[in-house]
């Protein structure tokens, strides 16, 4: 899944809307993030907004603002003891 996050501010949390493929709201969702992803960036978990939505959250607890590029994550989706993912 393609993840866009752009500019994240010194020491704040940047959250990323998604459309997540097969998604359902009373699924949870957790994403793997890319080997490459940002020195300094950390991945703070993720919510289920809405069938098919998600927002990704994307820690930025250094002292200095973060330009993260587009770069692809794995997920994984939970349903009633079930997990499948995708990339």
């Amino acid at each position: 899944l393609t993840v866009a996050p752009g500019t994240i501010n010194a020491q704040t949390v940047g959250a990323v809307a998604l459309d997540v493929p097969y998604l359902m709201e009373k699924d949870s969702v957790e994403f793997v993030p890319p080997s490459a992803l940002e020195t300094g960036l950390a991945y703070g978990g993720a919510k289920v907004t809405a069938v098919w939505k998600a927002t990704l959250l994307i820690a930025n607890p250094t002292a200095g603002t973060i330009v993260a590029a587009s770069r692809s994550w794995r997920y994984r989706i939970n349903r009633g003891g079930l997990a499948f993912g995708g990339t």
